[in-house]
């Protein structure tokens, strides 16, 4: 089973119901192919006759895996660590990986994730000692599910991807597909649904090729809960009890406990509240049969959003409570987010707004912290090894212009002692040649090996970057009618797009308050990526903990803060780095609300707006309204006293609202090879506005994509709309 997976939410009065879905988890380490599910008499009976030898170890390994296959986490541990000892009385080292890995996998089970790593690497040790390369390539498997669990994606997905090259390399075809099946589960956590859903329709069809039943349960499971993500229903509903049907069939209790409780989140979503009850139960009734903690949590925190959403407040701060100390308990810190959310609602609906706010509190520390861990470090590292290997890269590139003129040189003074000395020097004169050649083409194999570091590098980057964007499903769940064209020109971008949602219980409004910005940071590829790493956390602190919430206000501040961060007033040091940005925010304001039925007015009814050189475009009635940005950037000291306008606009329902950076106006492209330019960018706005929003983003990737044809993209583009 993997890690806990918060997958859908409702939007209620202030926060959003989060409950939680579980995605398929792992086949166990291979110690023997085509043994039984179960354990049986037999193996057992057989143990107590069986010789001192590798044998009976390979059987107590067997055991120990039957175990953990049932959910029997104790009996596993108590027959791999007999198959632990004997393994060191006898100096078997194959069977100690494998009673080192199933106690490891026993502790991940049951929550013990550091006694779980250290088990793991112990196992790995041993397993590259002897060369054992699929016992390798399950135990970097286990790894990156721990970490997994302790929400270090980074590590996880390191950890996969070193398990995926093994198995491919031996042949290992159900450990492939485990693999795929396993980094689908990291995609899916950041909400890349597209990888998440190819990597498993890969792993789908190798187990179907070999008749992995187990395996082909797990992956039906996760291509349902994509399919429940798009809400298609029906279609995930399918696959989840052909995943059920198969795992009840094997006798994979932990899988049909994850089954339950994915059916049970479809019926939650139809609000079919009681259907999913008792599939909630039926799911907590094998977690806690099995011991299965995480489980068991997951399980009564659905239970207890499902009776809150039925309003039964007793009930559900009963199961939230229990959910909230057995996360603890394991030390399972995206569960206790979850927690602390649902708590946060309850009582907003018991009408406690001191202790929803505090809820609410303790799940932004706690997400913050999450994100920290995960991306402050990687950003540092990130930096550290760019600017190193750009060092080595002018250093190797040196070296190979020097040994090309050494080799020059040579090559001279043996052509012109060949005249003296005839045709005796010729193979003298071919050696060196020779050599030059071999000195030449080693530099330029270094560069090249160089370039490819680098390249991967910015890779890591990008990955580091995507992290801390909102999760497109995030925006969605607040803003429905939404679509967000985010291309960058390189593999890092220069710009980012950013969303915040700040609760009614922060200002006096009857409504929360949405905030979304498109911004343009100085540059693109690496230079632009560090500007808008550096621009996401300057946002994120005026907003968020320096509590400024008036655009224009925002933009004040956050123009001080690029100033000092970048040392602008440093004469000696001088950057002209900055940032063009758009920032609106979004709420109800029901003295704007003028129409005499409710259905005119919007849920958002009051827009905020701030720019520095981005306009914002309003489409009402098939008619566009710019609201023009100051002709000011972000950032630049020489403007240390201007103050950006703040604009107040009052929505009706059915209006259309654009920001954007420039990189999509500014693309060379067409027949004269010139810019798109900003009329025919407002003219075909005008022109898709009435499709829906995905529609209206199918259509501008198109048009930018035409217009550029086989030529370069010139710089990243960014397109944010939305309809209220």
């Amino acid at each position: 089973m993997k890690q806990i997976l918060t997958l859908f939410f409702f939007l209620s009065l202030l926060f959003p119901i989060d409950f939680i879905a579980i995605p398929a988890g792992p086949n166990l380490p291979q110690v023997n192919n085509g043994i039984p599910l179960s354990p049986n008499d037999s193996i057992i009976l057989s143990l107590k006759t069986a010789k001192e030898d590798t044998s009976k170890i390979n059987s107590l390994n067997i055991l120990s895996r039957q175990y953990l296959n049932t959910g029997s986490y104790e009996e596993a541990i108590k027959y791999a660590k007999q198959s632990q000892k004997l393994s060191e009385e006898l100096g078997f080292k194959s069977g100690l990986g494998d009673s080192y890995s199933n106690i490891g996998v026993a502790c991940w089970y049951q929550g013990i994730y550091e006694r779980a790593l250290e088990n793991h690497f112990q196992a790995l040790k041993i397993r590259e000692s002897i060369g054992d390369k699929q016992g390798i390539g399950n135990s970097y498997n286990n790894i990156g599910l721990v970490y997994l669990n302790q929400g270090n994606y980074e590590k996880g997905l390191e950890n996969y991807l070193k398990a995926l090259k093994i198995r491919e390399e031996i042949g290992d075809k159900r450990g492939t597909a485990n693999s795929y099946n396993n980094m689908g589960v990291i995609y899916l956590k950041q909400n890349n649904f597209e990888k998440a859903l190819d990597n498993y329709v890969k792993a789908l069809k190798i187990r179907e090729e070999i008749g992995d039943k187990r395996g082909i349960g797990m992956s039906y499971n996760n291509i349902g809960l994509i399919h429940q993500e798009h809400g298609n229903f029906k279609q995930s509903l399918e696959n989840l009890l052909k995943g059920l049907k198969i795992r009840e069939e094997i006798g994979d209790k932990i899988g049909t406990a994850d089954s339950y409780l994915n059916i049970g989140n479809i019926y939650f979503l139809q609000k079919n509240y009681e259907k999913a009850l008792d599939f909630y139960f039926k799911s907590s009734k094998i977690n806690q049969k099995i011991g299965n903690k995480r489980g068991i949590a997951v399980s009564f925190n659905n239970i207890g959003t499902c009776y809150l959403m039925q309003d039964k407040f007793e009930e559900s701060d009963k199961y939230i409570s229990l959910a909230l100390k057995i996360f603890n308990e394991i030390g399972n810190k995206e569960g206790i987010k979850d927690a602390y959310y649902a708590f946060a609602e309850l009582y907003d609906r018991k009408r406690d707004f001191k202790k929803a706010f505090e809820y609410q509190k303790l799940y932004s520390n706690i997400k913050d912290t999450l994100l920290n861990e995960a991306s402050s470090g990687q950003i540092a590292e990130m930096n550290t090894k760019y600017e190193s290997e750009k060092k080595d890269k002018a250093l190797i590139k040196k070296d190979a212009e020097i040994s090309t003129q050494q080799a020059e040189a040579e090559k001279q003074v043996i052509l012109r002692n060949a005249f003296i000395m005839g045709f005796t020097f010729v193979l003298i004169l071919a050696f060196f040649i020779y050599r030059g050649y071999r000195q030449k083409q080693k530099a330029n194999q270094l560069l090249d090996e160089k370039n490819e570091k680098i390249t991967d590098s910015i890779n890591y980057a990008k990955r580091i970057q995507e992290s801390i964007l909102p999760p497109l499903g995030e925006i969605k769940k607040h803003l429905p009618e939404s679509f967000v064209l985010y291309q960058p020109k390189d593999i890092v971008s220069g710009d980012f797009y950013w969303f915040h949602q700040i609760s009614n219980s922060e200002f006096s409004a009857p409504q929360s308050k949405l905030f979304i910005a498109a911004v343009d940071c100085t540059g693109h590829g690496v230079p632009g990526a560090f500007m808008s790493m550096m621009g996401y956390n300057l946002l994120e602190q005026v907003v968020k903990k320096n509590h400024v919430h008036q655009p224009a206000m925002v933009l004040n501040e956050l123009s001080k803060l690029v100033v000092e961060s970048l040392r602008q007033k440093d004469q000696r040091g001088k950057v002209n780095d900055g940032m063009e940005i758009a920032l609106i925010s979004l709420m109800r304001n029901d003295k704007n609300s003028g129409f005499e039925k409710v259905d005119q007015t919007p849920l958002y009814n009051q827009l905020e707006y701030a720019g520095a050189h981005n306009s914002l475009y309003l489409i009402r009635n098939g008619v566009l309204h710019e609201t023009k940005a100051d002709k000011a950037s972000i950032g630049f000291s020489s403007q240390n006293s201007f103050q950006f306008t703040n604009h107040t606009i009052v929505l009706e329902k059915g209006d259309c609202i654009y920001i954007f950076s420039d990189g999509f106006v500014d693309q060379f492209g067409g027949p004269g090879n010139e810019k798109f330019y900003y009329q025919p960018f407002r003219d075909l706005l005008v022109e898709i506005h009435a499709l829906s929003m995905e529609e209206q983003k199918l259509k501008l990737e198109k048009v930018a994509s035409d217009w550029r044809g086989d030529r370069a993209q010139i710089d990243d583009i960014m397109v944010i709309g939305l309809r209220v």
